[in-house]
């Protein structure tokens, strides 16, 4: 019996597909407007292999364990939330949490050592916008991206508040998202843009 060929095998049967949508996920709203374009018109066709599929859901069992820490702590309020779904967004926020005066957002992520070690005062932005397209939507001024190291377990919070200049960034984003999607609609593709190696997140 080949044990690592049949659970290969298992997972490579599943089916990898990217159906079309009218609608931008708070998970992408990060990526380039070429990335958007192909992701609403379905044009991005993936074939992931076993290993990546693993890796996939590793990061969900991260999101499970920590939902079980803030229920035993009675921190939790709600845990995968439907925070948004309009015509223009949809997006599913990890968890709600309270220290009994006021809740918070938190979205929960996990990444290799390598990347970790890197990071600093900041989260990474991709990971920064989605929790404030959360707070934004929710009426929740405060949360966490709270960031595991896959290699370690070893934890990392990021304290954001929704002052005026955040707020101002997920408005501006909307806008930009608006025009997107009517340009998306008119079959208007997006060049291609010129990526900087240091807004390219590596968050899985």
């Amino acid at each position: 019996m080949d044990l690592i060929k049949q659970i290969d095998e298992h997972l490579n049967s599943k089916e990898d597909y990217n159906k079309e949508r009218n609608y931008f996920r708070v998970s992408e709203i990060a990526k380039s407007k070429k990335e958007l374009f192909n992701a609403l018109k379905g044009n991005k066709k993936e074939k992931y292999e076993a290993r990546t599929k693993r890796i996939f859901d590793n990061g969900n069992s991260v999101h499970s364990r920590f939902y079980k820490y803030f229920a035993e702590m009675q921190i939790l309020v709600a845990a995968e939330i439907d925070a948004v779904k309009n015509d223009l967004i949809h997006g599913r926020l990890d968890a709600i949490i309270t220290d009994r005066t006021k809740n918070y957002v938190v979205d929960i992520k996990s990444m290799s050592q390598w990347v970790f070690q890197k990071l600093r005062d900041e989260p990474p932005f991709d990971a920064k916008l989605q929790v404030l397209f959360y707070m934004y939507y929710t009426n929740i001024p405060q949360g966490f991206v709270l960031i595991e190291c896959k290699n370690t377990q070893t934890i990392k919070t990021f304290y954001l508040e929704m002052t005026d200049e955040n707020k101002k960034l997920v408005e501006k984003t909307i806008e930009e998202l608006k025009l997107l999607k009517t340009q998306i609609e008119a079959n208007i593709e997006p060049e291609e843009e010129v990526i900087k190696l240091e807004d390219i997140s590596y968050i899985g």
